[in-house]
């Protein structure tokens, strides 16, 4: 007996100090968030802003030649701002202080403002944009922002790597007869495909995997590790699917359904993260 006690002593021990050790590392993630955010986030607004100053002409008339050189100054400053960005809402997902506003959508209604946010875009890439949403597509417990955050990244990583003239397609099906209290979404392209033994490093960060077919197009992969981040904390899921290069990607996720078992697991859930997310800054 007392060989057993001091087993359970010697495993609170371990456990008083895994604790510890975790909420070490959430203070260090904070001050990274707060340096992240003050040190490179604001100096970045201030040269994105001065940037399209000059170009609207308040600093006066501009050349042609130097209007292109700001132009480009002005795409790399938003590209470096999307980056930073999506390291902010990485280390706020993993301490705990990403927020979530959980409701009841009309996915397909939501995908109609997606619809019309990259048809422009898709226009100007010469690419078709198709959306297909199923009748009858039950309600989905989520949060609105954040699915908008989700699609805008799918569809960006589509568009990215789809030549002209291909298309891109968001089909939403009802998936409950194959994984209950889920609705299934799906992110379909026609562009360059990847490799199966790289699809598993797709959601890493910074994922080491053999370029695609366009040379042009660059990314870090964040984008696609803040989606995996995203769905987990949303109750959902994500995987991609490729046959290979030149064959075009589908990546798939799923979401809870309004009102079902999955959704109230999900309430239960983030009510225990902000507790937890609140009381390790209480620390």
């Amino acid at each position: 007996m007392a060989k057993d006690t001091h087993y359970n002593k010697h495993d609170v021990l371990l456990l008083e100090q895994q604790i510890k050790d975790l909420r070490e590392e959430a203070k260090t993630k904070d001050e990274f968030i707060r340096i992240t955010n003050h040190e490179l986030r604001t100096p970045l607004d201030i040269i994105r802003g001065n940037l399209d100053m000059v170009l609207k002409g308040e600093a006066g008339e501009i050349s042609a030649s130097t209007r292109e050189y700001l132009v480009d100054a002005l795409f790399g400053a938003d590209r470096l701002t999307g980056l930073v960005d999506d390291m902010l809402d990485i280390a706020r997902i993993t301490t705990g202080q990403m927020r979530f506003e959980l409701t009841e959508i009309n996915i397909c209604e939501l995908l109609e403002t997606v619809e019309k946010e990259f048809s422009p875009i898709a226009k100007e890439k010469r690419l078709v944009l198709y959306k297909d949403c199923f009748k009858d597509v039950p309600l989905v417990y989520s949060d609105k922002s954040r699915l908008f955050q989700i699609f805008d990244n799918l569809i960006g990583n589509a568009f990215k790597f789809t030549p002209r003239g291909g298309s891109v397609t968001i089909r939403v099906v009802d998936d409950h007869a194959n994984v209950p209290d889920t609705i299934l979404v799906s992110v379909i392209d026609t562009g360059s495909g990847i490799k199966k033994e790289d699809i598993s490093k797709l959601f890493k960060q910074f994922p080491d995997i053999e370029k695609r077919i366009l040379p042009t197009e660059k990314g870090t992969g964040l984008g696609l590790n803040l989606v995996w981040h995203v769905l987990k904390a949303l109750g959902g899921e994500i995987w991609a699917e490729s046959d290979g290069f030149g064959k075009g990607t589908t990546f798939f996720f799923r979401l809870p359904i309004a009102g079902s078992e999955r959704g109230k697991q999900l309430y239960n859930y983030h009510a225990v993260y902000l507790k937890s997310g609140s009381d390790a800054r209480k620390e």
